[in-house]
């Protein structure tokens, strides 16, 4: 039998129910075994022991995706080969690949507008479509293969472009001289490898016009090669916002370059280049000036901007980095299409990592990590400009992240 009866609530704030049923029925007994548990309170030893267990699983199971996505190149403490010896082999393979492959495609495309410039007379001065195409050739292949290898080697396919970079710090002089043979040997086997492919005698060697002068011949390669390796110097090894697009301007230093030197030296400015055909085929008595004037330009463009940095040029006309938004307190304030740079660091007892964030914008600053000068540190070099890590670079305003674990 039940009762069921109804009042007003005292207390409409508090959510109790407003029907009571009071049941006739004797209650049900008490289980004297029935005891209420209570969480157990962990001392804080324990909790810290459980967090850092957390972070390492975590860690764990990030260097296991990543060994997932790059199983070719794992961490380098469990990598087969010492960290020293691997740099030491992504140099060599890197700027061989680099020179061979931006050799090559020049050499293809000089015996193709050689053999179309005037068939009855190889030795014809080059009508303007033939040098344009040589140009076209080597510029094109230096841009494409300067790109590729950026971040590896940092791609400069040229023992005097290696020198200057020596010569500024940006390469160390015992990575220098592990280069220098690397590109020579390259050069050679672009020569005889495009000498094998293509019928007829090999005719991209480098030879002066009738009318040119030895001496002539070799201040016109010094001011060409000096031209290249101040590019060099200032889109690459100077940070500014358009820093990644030196392989562009690179490429155009070496078009204008064999558009006016082409015709009275054959445009050397690089040895590797000047001495692989001269092997395949035969050596001229003036083979040195194909290497004494891109050394000599080297040189100069060294000068002048060891000179323009003395004088601290930034200061002639300032401001071609920013952005003309300042904070107060005189510091920059960067924006990047409404979005800011931003950088996380992580301290733990496992390691240290810090992972950078930037929208890969024309107009957004550079980039801290890119600004450090190393063309020639760890395995990144020049026109990477050696960094500690080489940077992922994502396309137009696309998210990129680097990291260092």
């Amino acid at each position: 039998m039940s009762i069921s009866m109804s009042f007003p609530d005292p207390w409409p704030d508090v959510p109790i129910a407003h029907n009571v049923v009071l049941s006739a029925s004797p209650p049900s007994p008490i289980r004297p075994t029935q005891v209420q548990s209570y969480p157990a309170v962990s001392s804080p030893a324990a909790s810290i022991n459980t967090a850092n267990s957390t972070i390492k699983m975590g860690e764990k199971k990030t260097r296991t995706l990543l060994d997932r996505k790059n199983r070719f190149n794992k961490d380098g403490r469990d990598h087969v080969m010492p960290s020293a010896y691997r740099n030491l082999a992504v140099v060599i393979i890197g700027e061989f690949c680099g020179t061979f492959m931006f050799l090559l495609l020049s050499f293809i495309g000089t015996q193709a507008a050689v053999n179309n410039n005037d068939p009855s007379n190889p030795d014809a001065v080059l009508a303007p479509f033939s040098l344009m195409y040589i140009a076209a050739s080597f510029g094109a292949a230096i841009t494409v293969n300067v790109w590729i290898f950026y971040r590896v080697t940092g791609g400069m396919f040229n023992p005097a472009v290696t020198l200057g970079l020596v010569l500024v710090g940006a390469v160390k002089p015992l990575r220098g001289l592990l280069i220098f043979p690397t590109q020579i040997v390259a050069g050679i086997a672009a020569a005889a490898v495009t000498d094998a492919l293509l019928p007829g005698p090999l005719g991209v060697a480098n030879k002066l016009n009738n009318n040119t002068s030895i001496s002539r011949g070799l201040f016109i390669e010094m001011f060409l090669t000096a031209q290249l390796v101040l590019t060099v110097y200032f889109l690459a090894v100077e940070k500014h916002r358009s820093t990644y697009l030196a392989p562009i301007g690179i490429g155009i230093a070496i078009f204008i370059a064999h558009i006016c030197g082409t015709n009275f030296t054959g445009t050397g400015i690089n040895p590797a280049r000047s001495f692989g055909p001269a092997v395949v085929t035969s050596f001229t008595g003036y083979q040195w000036i194909y290497w004494l004037g891109p050394f000599l330009g080297a040189l100069l463009a060294f000068v002048l901007y060891t000179l323009l940095k003395w004088l601290d040029y930034r200061t002639a006309n300032p401001g071609q980095d920013d952005t003309g938004d300042l904070e107060q307190g005189g510091h920059q304030h960067h924006h990047v299409n409404g979005a800011e740079e931003k950088r996380h660091t992580i301290n733990s007892d496992v390691g240290t990592s810090s992972d950078q964030y930037t929208l890969n914008n024309p107009h957004s600053p550079p980039n801290t990590a890119r600004d450090s000068s190393a063309l020639g540190d760890g395995i990144h070099g020049p026109m990477s400009p050696a960094l500690p890590v080489s940077p992922t670079h994502a396309t137009h305003g696309e998210l990129r992240s680097t990291a260092q674990v």
